[in-house]
């Protein structure tokens, strides 16, 4: 005997598989969301270290200048090039900041703090980087510049 199922029914089947087919789909993007985030963090922390390393190897290659950055010396020269070579190389350690400062959403989770507490430490020891800041006021925006 051939089982007739009535128009109502067959209606509701439908929509019963269609809404079964849209939850699969909703939990696959979850799924892949997750991947996703899991990569873009990866893929941030991985450039933050790669950006640091080749901070490290310019004052590996230049030790003279790293109690700059790294400590509390204050040019003694008078000598405008080598000031502008101080200032070229505060500007790429605060764009370094910058980046990293901006990128804090994309990091693993609890590693922006360390970043931070390293940046805000060279920032107030190093007297050629809070130069360099008070220096130019309004190369960076305010949110940053407040959390140094």
């Amino acid at each position: 005997m051939l089982l007739l199922i009535s128009a109502e029914w067959a209606t509701v089947w439908a929509i019963v598989a269609g809404n079964i087919v849209t939850l699969s789909t909703l939990i696959a993007v979850i799924i892949e969301l997750r991947h996703l985030k899991k990569s873009i963090h990866s893929s941030t922390y991985q450039r933050i270290y790669e950006q640091m390393m080749r901070i490290d190897r310019f004052f590996i290659d230049n030790p003279t200048l790293k109690s700059y950055f790294y400590g509390s010396a204050e040019p003694s020269t008078t000598n405008r090039a080598e000031l502008d070579r101080l200032a070229s190389i505060s500007e790429m350690m605060v764009d370094y900041f910058d980046s990293v400062y901006h990128q804090q959403d994309c990091m693993p989770k609890d590693t922006f703090p360390q970043f931070l507490t390293f940046m805000k430490d060279l920032c107030t020891t190093s007297p050629t980087l809070k130069a360099f800041l008070a220096e130019r006021p309004n190369w960076y925006p305010e949110d940053f510049r407040q959390s140094l």
